[in-house]
């Protein structure tokens, strides 16, 4: 079995979590190491909004709604993200198949207190896949930015 494609997700929560320079806040601390030290990719959760399933909704109205249902402890963070990342773009698409997992977890602030959250998505043109950040005030999420979660 070509190990690359295993569903399996080893997570080292003992490392740094480095965000980029230009946060100035991460709106939860205490939760960005929460989570299992591995996970089944297979088994994670899909989260979306209803009304996310038919039209454009804003990133303001996710963001929400997870603090409102107490969601934010188990949607995946920037670390599962890039341990994600960090796998081949095979893997990205055998799983994720054109998704793109919206960290709603690791919420951050820039200096002009702005929120962004991170996401991961095949990079166009190329056989990788790019980790960046949605502006959450004026972004608008469709059904395939979806809120990625543990399952229960």
């Amino acid at each position: 079995m070509n190990t690359n494609h295993n569903p399996i997700v080893l997570i080292d929560r003992s490392a740094t979590l480095v965000f980029p320079y230009w946060v100035k806040k991460i709106l939860h601390p205490e939760i960005q190491d929460v989570g299992p030290a591995e996970f089944d990719i297979r088994r994670l959760e899909l989260h979306v909004l209803d009304g996310q399933k038919d039209r454009w909704t804003s990133g303001k109205t996710i963001y929400a709604y997870h603090e409102e249902h107490g969601m934010f402890e188990d949607d995946l963070g920037l670390r599962e993200l890039q341990a994600i990342r960090a796998r081949e773009v095979g893997f990205y698409r055998a799983y994720l198949k054109g998704l793109v997992p919206v960290a709603w977890k690791s919420g951050v602030l820039d200096e002009g207190g702005d929120s962004y959250v991170p996401f991961i998505c095949e990079r166009s043109g190329s056989d990788g896949v790019m980790l960046d950040w949605c502006w959450v005030g004026n972004g608008h999420f469709h059904t395939n930015g979806v809120a990625v979660r543990f399952g229960k």
